[in-house]
């Protein structure tokens, strides 16, 4: 098992040195608690955080509810249930924006019924609850961007009298 981690590490270092990439781009890894990925995302982000924008790890298992997201040299290494939840952590973090939110909501509300998951169980319980930390999220920025327009707009500080 140890060798996985350090076969993913090895190979994201093959990735940036073949990619042709700009040394600019950053990169996103995903993957989960188990199969090692955590410690590819640790040597990823301890050795080469200029080229790391953050690591999400779908944490899974029976401790799945015990990981804290943490950072190590500036690169937020985040865990998640739901890939909603992943979606929320994102956007707060500006690795994707509020429609790409959106649409991950979305896929995520026609698919729990299509896919199956058993209403009350578990899974169902926790992507209901990262569906509606989404919808916050989604109606704080609506409400901050029309904040701002109307600031920028001059009309905040402004009342009418009847």
């Amino acid at each position: 098992q140890f060798r996985k981690g350090q076969s993913k590490f090895k190979n994201f270092r093959a990735l940036r040195r073949g990619s042709g990439y700009p040394t600019s781009v950053k990169y996103v890894y995903v993957g989960d608690t188990g199969e090692r990925d955590k410690e590819a995302a640790d040597h990823m982000v301890l050795h080469h955080p200029e080229a790391m924008r953050a690591a999400f790890l779908h944490a899974v298992g029976p401790a799945r509810n015990e990981w804290r997201d943490y950072a190590v040299n500036g690169v937020p290494v985040v865990f998640f249930r739901t890939y909603v939840g992943a979606a929320v952590k994102a956007a707060r973090m500006g690795v994707i924006d509020h429609a790409g939110l959106r649409r991950v909501v979305d896929a995520a509300r026609r698919e729990m019924y299509l896919v199956g998951i058993q209403e009350g169980s578990e899974p169902w319980r926790e992507l209901v609850e990262d569906i509606a930390m989404a919808e916050e999220e989604l109606r704080t920025a609506i409400e901050w961007k029309v904040t701002d327009a109307f600031h920028r707009a001059g009309l905040d500080n402004h009342h009418h009298k009847a």
